[in-house]
């Protein structure tokens, strides 16, 4: 049965009476959503939004046998989505996420729950990678909602790109090796301080400083020391980050992609990460940000078979597995020094000796030009080559329910 309070605007076709059933705690919800098998979490993510939540008379509950499970939650909790974005993105002025995963909720279909006018619910749905879900067509059929509808978060200039003019996130991954350089197993431990060691032992044959001055124009990797002794330098990637993730791929997409700052400048800043930039005249117009392991990535589901299969083979075949967080410009200009920033990574990567696994996201825009540029830069490069194909291993469709009260 789904129940919500009294101060809340939604109207249900089930009576309000209270029952005595305890909410879910947080750590079995976060097991309930982590059930779904998908490479990225999906509903609420972290406890202390959680908290709030369950404590807003807006949000709107489901009562299993057992507890009362958070089924629409308001927006702003979610640190994953951006209110005002949403907000334009649906027409509404409240906008929900839908907490539950959706299998939950296909055996709650006795219940019938009805919005309002000015409400929207975002749904996340892990879909084929093949395809075969990329239509216009959501069964909401399956859902305990009455005179609803769909809508999809389209992207009007992907029209020329089939398959990603609606709204998504997915995972990518390639392994590849140096061409040269003596090839090692990877018996675990911090790459950090052996890519720093290689970029130095660069820098020293070619007679370039290993930081950049304000006076700088080309290619550096800073290590996580390195960048926390620059905040001048943190501030420039933040902004970069802002504006392309928020302005140009948060455009049409629902998810805000560059969080905050707070969470920016713990990332940049994790264990055992680097990070590529490109400089003209001291001023950072483009950077490459890497995870030289999988523990800086809090939002993905690492119980998911797709992520432990990554793990796994990572590990039997004696390879790094890391992540490529970001590879992004200042506006079109700036991603056009991306394949100096590529090819620096790849030089330094490649003299570690280590074979490597990379796993990156991307978005339905992004994955029409990232993919084809690693590859390209790969094929062209002299330090490291691919050996197997860029393959997109997971995806997470999202789109909206609203009223369709005639």
């Amino acid at each position: 049965m789904v129940k919500n309070n009294e101060t809340s605007n939604y109207e249900s076709a089930v009576n309000h009476e209270t029952y005595d059933i305890d909410i879910m705690n947080f750590d079995d919800y976060r097991e309930l959503c982590d059930a779904v098998d998908g490479f990225r979490k999906i509903g609420i993510q972290d406890e202390e939004s959680y908290q709030t939540i369950i404590q807003d008379d807006r949000t709107v509950f489901l009562d299993t046998a057992q507890y009362k499970v958070p089924l629409l939650a308001p927006i702003e909790y979610e640190k994953m989505y951006e209110k005002e974005r949403c907000q334009a993105m649906t027409g509404k002025g409240n906008v929900m996420l839908l907490a539950v995963p959706l299998e939950q909720l296909e055996n709650e279909s006795e219940v019938l729950f009805e919005l309002g006018d000015d409400t929207a619910v975002i749904v996340e749905e892990f879909v084929p990678v093949d395809g075969r879900s990329e239509v216009n067509e959501h069964d909401v059929s399956r859902l305990p909602f009455v005179n609803v509808k769909a809508i999809d978060f389209k992207n009007p200039e992907l029209t020329r790109y089939p398959g990603h003019e609606n709204a998504w996130m997915a995972a990518y991954r390639f392994n590849m090796e140096p061409r040269n350089n003596e090839h090692k197993e990877y018996m675990g431990g911090a790459l950090a301080a052996e890519v720093r060691e290689a970029w130095s032992d660069i820098c020293a044959e070619s007679g370039r400083s290993p930081v950049p001055s304000d006076t700088s124009t080309g290619t550096f990797i800073l290590s996580t020391e390195e960048l926390a002794r620059r905040p001048d330098i943190v501030d420039q990637l933040w902004e970069i980050s802002q504006f392309g993730f928020g302005k140009v791929l948060g455009n049409h997409h629902p998810v805000a992609m560059e969080f905050n700052k707070q969470f920016f400048d713990k990332q940049i800043i994790a264990n055992n990460t680097t990070t590529g930039v490109y400089c003209v005249d001291g001023e950072v117009v483009c950077f490459g940000f890497l995870g030289l392991d999988m523990k800086n990535n809090e939002w993905l589901n690492e119980n998911s078979h797709v992520m432990q299969n990554e793990l796994s083979e990572a590990e039997v075949n004696r390879r790094p597995l890391v992540h490529f967080h970001e590879l992004i410009g200042k506006g079109r200009k700036g991603m056009g020094y991306a394949t100096h920033i590529l090819n620096t990574l790849f030089e330094a990567t490649s003299r570690t000796g280590y074979s490597y696994s990379v796993f990156f996201e991307s978005t339905n825009l992004s994955s029409t030009y990232i993919p084809p540029l690693i590859e390209r830069n790969l094929i062209r490069s002299g330090e490291m080559q691919m050996t197997s194909a860029i393959n997109m291993i997971g995806k997470l469709s999202y789109w909206a329910l609203v009223s369709d009260r005639q």
